[in-house]
């Protein structure tokens, strides 16, 4: 949304002496706008099972109930970065954006091999939104944060018609509408999971419950590719788990 530039990092984007002087400010005193990151207010929303069911998002009704499924951001910038084609920042407009994240998604991606060469690159299919309940929660999602963007709190900071809102614009309205901007802007927010997960070793597995590779010595796999989905928060504290669990298994191993 367009913003009163008070609200955004925006100005210190576009203006290399703004920005050279609050890097100053934040290097000697640890003060001015620099003391933010700049998107470090998060929600999270969990949907009860009727919840699930009104959306008709059933594909969530097996192990995916227990946990949060959105998370909303709060980013002082235009975000994502790349320019939506209908409406690209401009440098004497400031914005702050409000987008959403799945954090249970259902649809699976795969990597696999283009060749027996180890010079090609991986075969990478991320497959978002393969799933309808990933659409439908997203294309909710989408319509929450119009709602949110209208609210007294935000409805302040926002400069112009339609409340500020400049991307996608007004004009995009049907949930097929909806889904085809969000299929154009999708980003995996740094989660990405699960491409060595760990199952029992009776199955074809990457990485066993012991986090080895099987067939090969001295080699374990330990960060977020062992997840068997993507966790409901952010993953940083999931793989400080994952290595304190590998530190204690090495240790055995080794007798320690």
């Amino acid at each position: 949304m367009r913003a009163n530039p008070t609200t955004s990092l925006n100005p210190l984007i576009a203006n290399l002496t703004l920005f050279q002087t609050a890097y100053t400010q934040y290097a000697i005193n640890r003060t001015g706008p620099f003391t933010s990151p700049g998107g470090a207010t998060y929600g999270f929303q969990q949907f009860s099972r009727d919840e699930l069911l009104g959306l008709n998002a059933t594909e969530h009704l097996g192990n995916r109930t227990e946990q949060a499924h959105i998370e909303y951001y709060y980013e002082a910038a235009y975000y994502p970065t790349f320019p939506y084609p209908g409406y690209p920042p401009k440098g004497n407009e400031s914005y702050i954006s409000l987008t959403a994240g799945l954090l249970a998604p259902v649809s699976k991606g795969n990597v696999t091999l283009q060749s027996n060469s180890v010079a090609d690159a991986l075969v990478i299919n991320p497959n978002y939104f393969e799933a309808e309940s990933d659409q439908r929660i997203a294309v909710y999602a989408f319509k929450k944060l119009r709602k949110l963007l209208i609210s007294p709190a935000m409805f302040r900071w926002g400069i112009g018609p339609n409340n500020g809102e400049v991307v996608p614009g007004i004009n995009v309205q049907s949930d097929e509408e909806i889904l085809n901007y969000i299929r154009s802007t999708e980003i995996p927010v740094w989660h990405a999971s699960g491409t060595c997960v760990m199952l029992p070793r009776e199955k074809e597995v990457v990485v066993d419950p012991r986090l080895k590779v099987p067939g090969l010595k001295g080699l374990r796999v330990v960060d977020a590719s062992i997840f068997p989905f993507v966790p409901d928060q952010h993953t940083q504290g999931s793989v400080y788990m994952v290595a304190e669990k590998a530190t204690d298994m090495i240790k055995e191993d080794w007798g320690f």
